[in-house]
């Protein structure tokens, strides 16, 4: 039996509770704005290149961003990472993630592909932001190629909200007779 739950939502005020618990080292507060900014402000490696491109969704009339990390001087059908953001499932956004996939992209070696999934709101579900990460694996497996990675070497990658959303997306592609990654790193 295929149990789906397409009306879960995030508690109202969640978004409160994060900013409540960014404390600074003076002791005050610091914004979720002003956090997401200091996380974003660092310079990557010399010749990695950082882009975003869009790709198509299986809902009609929608596309999906994929911000992409290639380090420099990578070789062609390289691994792929796609990572999936944290952020409690109600905020983030693929460059909250930048320092760690610009890391993962360096050390690894491998091309990392961040995918801006639906945020949960009343309007969108947890599934809707599974179906996004869903559609954002489904292309890479077809289309590594057009990025120089390899197709048969993906791998998954989330943090917090992020993790779950990966395991959530391991299992869907299990139970659908779906490929799945070679790695799957929570």
């Amino acid at each position: 039996m295929k149990v789906c739950a397409t009306n879960l939502y995030p508690h109202p005020g969640y978004e409160d509770h994060i900013a409540m618990n960014l404390e600074t080292d003076a002791g005050g507060k610091i914004s979720i704005e002003k956090l997401q900014e200091k996380i974003k402000a660092f310079t990557p490696g010399e010749g990695t290149i950082i882009k975003d491109i869009h790709i198509p969704s299986s809902e009609k009339d929608r596309n999906i961003r994929l911000h992409l990390i290639i380090p420099a001087n990578i070789e062609k059908n390289s691994p792929v990472v796609l990572d999936i953001h944290g952020g409690g499932y109600v905020s983030g956004s693929p460059e909250i993630d930048n320092y760690r996939c610009i890391a993962i992209a360096a050390h690894t070696p491998c091309i990392v592909a961040s995918v801006e999934y639906r945020l949960a709101t009343p309007k969108n579900s947890f599934m809707d932001s599974l179906m996004d990460c869903r559609d954002a694996y489904l292309w890479l497996r077809g289309h590594a190629h057009e990025i120089g990675g390899d197709p048969s070497r993906i791998a998954i990658h989330g943090t917090s909200a992020g993790g779950s959303l990966s395991e959530g997306l391991v299992l869907y592609l299990r139970d659908n007779g779906e490929p799945l990654p070679v790695l799957t790193v929570l």
